[in-house]
């Protein structure tokens, strides 16, 4: 008596683990920055500065969206407090005769934890 059974040998399973699963992680890791630092060999650093202000010439616009998204993400204040102050989200609430006053006057009170809240904290700095 025989005994068709389609799932494999039981030695043909291995288990997945959690520690199997970081352990592959991790090795998957450690290949790309082993590619990441022969790349990086690869770079001529001594042209860089040139090859930077060539490409800011040939693409002035492209180039000031990659300073300002770098100043953003290093230094969010420098950008978000002007622009902020701008929309009418001032120190003291929102400025009288400001893009914000005229939305707020517009749909009347507004929400705790709405974005119109949100930008009115942080405009007064909270």
């Amino acid at each position: 008596m025989s005994h068709n059974n389609s799932s494999p040998p039981s030695e043909l399973i291995t288990p997945q683990t959690p520690q199997h699963k970081i352990e592959e992680v991790l090795r998957q890791i450690h290949e790309k920055l082993a590619k990441a630092g022969t790349h990086i060999k690869t770079i001529d650093y001594a042209h860089t500065a040139v090859n930077v202000k060539k490409y800011m010439q040939a693409h002035p616009y492209q180039a000031a969206f990659h300073i300002s998204s770098l100043v953003l993400l290093a230094a969010p204040g420098l950008l978000a407090a002007p622009a902020l102050g701008i929309a009418g989200f001032g120190g003291g609430g929102v400025v009288a005769g400001s893009a914000a006053a005229a939305h707020q006057a517009a749909v009347g009170p507004i929400a705790a934890k709405s974005a119109f809240a949100v930008l009115q904290s942080a405009g007064a700095g909270g």
